[in-house]
């Protein structure tokens, strides 16, 4: 029993088709030559055909002589009014009311019945046509918009974006950072030697003409205690560096702290002059992202 079982299931394949599906082209046996491709129909055409088959959550679906056959939207309960005026095997007159890409869509040809005149006794109409979704379709954004929906609602932020702290992604923000820690590593270390640099300043100690731009970055391991951690080495040129701007800020701030100490208050460091340079360069590239998805946005829902 269990092998005349087994090879019942092995015929299986060679019997039924298993990619059939109601409205799919038609292909093998049941193509013919006289067949009429999608380009020779359209939208208001009335044409003569055969009910082949109904389904109860699809409708109905009509052969008028093409390679797809044409779809007859009904579901639900609109069967119970219209169960005795149709069935398969019967001779009937159609609209069709769209015509649609098949690789997309799952019916190309959508009409609605003329003769028998039931189209009246329909209510449930479908919101959109049935469409297929592949492993390739990754956007939904464009996967919608190809399958006539309306685009996916965008949820308004709870916060105002222009008053949240921004990210640094701007390309040269990194670059200035850089500039910025070397600037306070050169002051600082001219701080703790107010003798050597009594006269001279740092820059003028530093030869410039061996400075490889190529190198200038070394990836190197450090530990600290008993982990090994990953350390970047950046080699800064001191010609692209403001130090003369970078110690007028350190005396401001010296003279500002030394004020507070005066009046007994305590002193706190706000933002410095590279940090400011750094908003305003995050502000510039948020506000250029944010204009561009605004457009892209637009030109989706138009």
């Amino acid at each position: 029993m269990i092998a005349l079982q087994a090879s019942q299931l092995l015929l299986v394949p060679s019997i039924f088709d298993q990619d059939y599906y109601p409205g799919r082209r038609k292909r093998g046996k049941d193509y013919r030559e006289d067949m009429l491709e999608l380009p020779f129909f359209y939208p208001g055409q009335i044409c003569y055909g055969k009910v082949i088959s109904i389904h109860l959550h699809q409708g109905a679906f009509v052969d008028i002589g093409g390679t797809h056959d044409g779809w007859v939207p009904i579901k639900g309960n609109d069967w119970y009014w219209i169960r005795h005026h149709i069935k398969p095997g019967m001779n009937v007159y159609v609209e069709i009311l769209a015509k649609r890409d098949p690789y997309r869509f799952r019916f190309p040809l959508e009409m609605r019945l003329v003769y028998p005149n039931i189209d009246h006794l329909i209510f449930n109409r479908f919101d959109f046509p049935p469409i297929f979704h592949r492993k390739e379709d990754t956007n939904e954004e464009q996967l919608w918009r190809e399958g006539g929906r309306p685009p996916i609602p965008r949820k308004k932020p709870l916060t105002d974006m222009e008053t949240e702290p921004l990210v640094s992604d701007h390309p040269f923000v990194e670059t200035l950072w850089e500039w910025h820690n070397a600037e306070q590593m050169i002051l600082d270390h001219e701080d703790e030697n107010p003798d050597k640099f009594k006269d001279v300043t740092y820059e003028s100690t530093v030869d410039t003409s061996s400075f490889d731009e190529e190198n200038r970055i070394q990836y190197t391991e450090g530990r600290v205690k008993e982990t090994v951690l990953k350390k970047k080495v950046v080699n800064v040129n001191i010609k692209e560096l403001d130090m003369k701007a970078a110690r007028a800020e350190r005396e401001e701030i010296k003279r500002l702290k030394a004020e507070a100490q005066e009046r007994g208050e305590e002193y706190k460091i706000g933002k410095m002059r590279r940090n400011k340079e750094m908003d305003e360069y995050d502000l510039l590239q948020w506000r250029r992202s944010y204009e561009e998805r605004e457009a892209l946005l637009r030109d989706i829902c138009w």
